[in-house]
């Protein structure tokens, strides 16, 4: 399973990161929004100017086209214009049920028809005012003014970012009211240690758990013939050496370390006391003067080595008794070595291995 990594910084900075990486999840603390590389998974309106492309448009999502201030989704190929764009001037011809005119509007385009006519004979409009929804037309004679509501327009639209809402009041009519996807919005975040899930709380009050463990490489341990790994419920990696228990084997496990007794062979300084002890018996037997022996042992005793074939052995003996313990020795120090170095390789291994599954880092702010 790849890496995965967290970071987390200001919107801004997000977005002005040459490359969105796909396997890290980036959290925006100013704006709330969850993405997985370039993909976001918290979106549900935007303010746009114009809308994007067939190709670039995304389902689930409410576009607010400015400044119309018209609400339009996609369908998954091609948009849809859920309100009505709201014009500020009633045209002079090609009316049109697609938009609907200011209650400004109404009354620049009944002042403006009045106008036309003043000065025409018969009983003429004499002033037009517009209040709360209701267009009161006065003559210029003794004739009540005529007021009209104005039924179905709609007036003062607002929004509110807090709830993510459109309402637009309609004069004789309920309030229109559009919510924008608000309970896609994550309010906080938090792992639990105990269910080992990430849970991401949204504006309902409903939380979304993630399983930890698919986003993590999970480590066990293992052994082999000459080591044993465990890791344990805190992560820590322990590796146990095994020793052999066969006779003649020269590694132990010391308090520092594993350690590689010397062979079994006599050392130079035993060599030596053990060839003077010899000599010595050799020189005390010749120089007794009471001893007898026949001609046929003295003929015998002659033909034994003389005490410069004793020094000549005894000076080969030693050399090749220090020559066989050095390469003894030497054998077994770089066997240890190179035992030692291995399990500190394959130790080293695990552990970057390990070190590498998680990692938090900053989204880097823009310069």
């Amino acid at each position: 399973m790849a890496n995965v990594n967290f970071s987390f910084g200001k919107y801004a900075d997000y977005k002005a990161l040459e490359v969105k990486d796909a396997g890290t999840l980036y959290f925006t603390s100013d704006t709330h929004q969850l993405f997985k590389g370039p993909v976001e998974y918290t979106k549900s309106v935007r303010i746009v100017e114009n809308l994007p492309s067939t190709e670039n448009g995304e389902q689930g999502v409410f576009y607010v086209k400015t400044p119309q201030m018209t609400v339009h989704a996609f369908n998954g190929s091609d948009f849809i214009q859920v309100t009505k764009e709201v014009i500020t001037a009633i045209p002079a011809s090609g009316a049109s049920d697609d938009n609907i005119p200011s209650t400004k509007a109404v009354a620049d385009y009944v002042s403006g028809k009045v106008a036309e006519v003043i000065g025409q004979k018969g009983k003429f409009v004499t002033d037009v005012t517009y209040d709360a929804g209701v267009l009161t037309v006065d003559k210029g004679d003794a004739t009540a003014a005529v007021k009209t509501t104005l039924t179905g327009v709609v007036h003062a639209p607002t929004y509110d970012a807090e709830t993510r809402t459109i309402k637009m009041p309609v004069f004789g009519g309920d309030e229109l009211t559009i919510n924008l996807g608000k309970d896609m919005v994550v309010k906080s975040g938090a792992y639990n240690a105990e269910t080992k899930e990430i849970e991401l709380t949204i504006s309902t009050g409903e939380v979304v758990k993630i399983p930890a463990a698919a986003l993590v490489d999970v480590y066990t341990g293992g052994a082999t013939k000459t080591a044993s790994v465990t890791v344990s419920d805190q992560n820590v990696i322990s590796v146990d050496v095994k020793v052999s228990a066969a006779e003649n084997n020269n590694i132990e496990i010391k308090e520092d370390g594993l350690y590689v007794a010397n062979p079994d062979a006599y050392t130079k300084a035993q060599t030596d006391e053990k060839i003077k002890a010899v000599n010595d018996a050799l020189s005390g037997h010749s120089g007794d003067k009471v001893a007898h022996i026949t001609a046929e042992e003295r003929t015998a005793w002659n033909a034994k080595a003389t005490t410069e074939n004793v020094a000549t052995a005894k000076s080969e003996a030693i050399s090749a008794a220090a020559t066989d313990a050095q390469k003894k020795a030497d054998a077994a120090l770089g066997s240890a070595k190179e035992y030692a170095a291995g399990l500190n390789t394959a130790m080293d291994t695990r552990v970057k291995a390990v070190e590498g599954q998680l990692t938090w880092q900053t989204i880097a702010a823009k310069v």
